[in-house]
């Protein structure tokens, strides 16, 4: 049977329009206990998520933006240089960046930012194995998720509100990143696998991971969203009491499997 899209796991528009929080697009670390940016490298332009928090508060979009990669001898890495320049005043306590492009800007800004701050993000095939832990290799400056898993806990985290977005002050209603965001988010397509299984000799359903055209941002934020629960989880002084970062049994967990522990926490495994 052809894979078909399913419903159950779609954005909509107003999972960023309902939940606008009273607050503007900041460009510092100031106000904010901790603050981490996820990075999606593109053939085109780059994607950019900038995601603070504060003590008893929600995760916030603080910043999204885009620079266009830059090519010739006149302008060598002046896409990159964009990218430091415009997040070295928040200070991130952690940056995520996509490993599948441009491996040497990483080193780069692991160089920049220091080894305990810049981790490569690895992902597995778009087809789920139900695993929803983010597993560090410190040693390797590296971490290795689950597309699928980690896709559907954002787009589940962005459909309850835990996810506010900024106020552009000097924008009428949502500005264009925040336009861009949701063409991108609006682009995944979670798709139903059905396959028979000729070991049990049964139909087994499967969920992937497809997108209809650039989900850049989508998975910009997603790597924020993984580092802040890195961070959460090593107990970076982080009040969570009113955080749930992580489905509460919903049906996608009941499903597929997808548990977690540590009181809504995602468990993040540490590969030495």
């Amino acid at each position: 049977m052809l894979p078909y899209k399913d419903d159950a796991y779609s954005f909509v528009a107003t999972d960023v329009t309902d939940n606008m929080g009273n607050f503007d697009v900041a460009y510092s670390h100031d106000g904010y206990s901790k603050v981490v940016v996820g990075i999606d490298w593109g053939a085109k332009y780059h994607s950019v998520v900038v995601m603070g928090i504060t003590n008893n508060d929600f995760f916030r979009i603080i910043r999204m933006f885009t620079v266009d990669k830059t090519t010739g001898v006149n302008d060598i890495e002046g896409d990159l240089q964009s990218i430091i320049k415009q997040i070295e005043p928040y200070n991130p306590d952690m940056i995520f960046a996509d490993a599948g492009y441009n491996g040497n800007y990483n080193l780069k800004l692991l160089s920049y930012f220091g080894s305990r701050r810049v981790f490569d993000v690895v992902t597995r095939s778009a087809k789920s194995n139900g695993d929803v832990n983010i597993h560090v290799d410190e040693n390797n400056h590296k971490v290795t998720i689950d597309k699928l898993s980690q896709a559907l806990l954002l787009l589940s985290s962005l459909r309850r509100g835990d996810i506010l977005f900024y106020k552009n002050s000097k924008a009428y209603g949502i500005d264009d990143m925040e336009k861009l965001f949701i063409t991108h988010a609006s682009n995944v397509v979670i798709k139903q696998d059905e396959r028979n299984d000729t070991r049990t000799h049964s139909v087994v359903n499967e969920l992937i991971y497809t997108r209809r055209a650039g989900d850049h941002l989508f998975t910009a934020m997603m790597y924020a969203l993984c580092a802040m629960r890195v961070l959460i989880n090593k107990g970076a002084n982080i009040n969570i009491s009113n955080i749930l970062v992580q489905p509460e049994k919903t049906n996608i967990q009941e499903e597929y499997h997808l548990s977690s522990g540590n009181n809504g926490v995602v468990d993040t495994i540490v590969d030495m």
